[in-house]
């Protein structure tokens, strides 16, 4: 007598049933209001239920092996065009301000 082992390699992956039709699904439907915050509420068969809170999404930025550090692109979109930032610690949190350098180039004359 020999089992029937059904694993996912059995199936094709290809086949879907009807009911998980995602023709009309729209990619990142729900992102932002996902990244705001949610919560997920877990009905148990014996009535009860359980919910957990997840709070807004941290943006982080990653510390390079060279010692850059890179902006997610979320925040750069929040923020004019600008290649130059003042650096300052306070309380143990790097702060970054955009520093138009434009205008203190411009100003400066140089001598020879």
């Amino acid at each position: 007598m020999s089992k029937t082992n059904n694993t996912p390699s059995q199936f094709d992956e290809d086949d879907l049933l009807p009911e998980y039709d995602f023709s009309k699904g729209v990619r990142g439907k729900h992102h932002q209001a996902y990244r705001q915050g949610h919560s997920v509420t877990i009905n148990y068969q014996d009535g009860t239920t359980t919910t957990k809170e997840f709070p807004p999404s941290r943006t982080i930025a990653n510390l390079t092996t060279e010692n850059y550090i890179a902006l997610p692109q979320s925040i750069i979109d929040e923020i004019e065009p600008n290649k130059f930032f003042d650096v300052k610690v306070e309380d143990g949190k790097i702060i970054l301000t955009p520093v138009n350098t434009y205008n203190s180039y411009e100003n400066q004359s140089y001598r020879s």
